[in-house]
């Protein structure tokens, strides 16, 4: 989890006035969602569900890194113009998308099939929300 913060705190750092910045959001959800480090975690949590105390801490310890990490991006997109509701709806569906995807790879990984959903998710975010 701290990798995947110091992950995202380098992503956020990176982006200027011309970035895309919903595209940069979904990266930074793939980023985490596709790596070992959330395998992990994952396994882990299902490992300790009968240990109350050490599920509670993982699981807190990850919704504070992604409670960090989705603010961060609804702050991004709000510095550009959008909405604050409209902001954490996109940034709430993206990293709900990707994480859906990122447990289906770990059953039938299809990167082509991935991409295709990708490109019309932004396609659809940017009818819905110029940016």
């Amino acid at each position: 989890i701290e990798t995947a913060q110091a992950q995202t705190k380098t992503n956020l750092s990176r982006l200027n006035r011309r970035t895309n910045t919903v595209k940069a959001l979904e990266a930074d959800c793939r980023v985490y969602y596709f790596s070992d480090n959330f395998d992990v975690a994952m396994d882990i949590t299902k490992g300790v569900a009968s240990n109350r105390s050490l599920s509670d801490y993982i699981r807190k310890s990850h919704r504070a890194y992604r409670d960090y990490a989705e603010s961060e991006w609804i702050l991004r997109l709000v510095d550009k113009g959008w909405q604050q509701e409209d902001a954490a709806t996109v940034v709430s569906m993206t990293a709900s998308m990707v994480r859906g995807l990122a447990i289906r790879a770990m059953i039938n990984p299809d990167e082509a099939h991935y991409q295709r959903l990708l490109s019309k998710w932004h396609e659809m975010v940017k009818l819905s929300y110029p940016y």
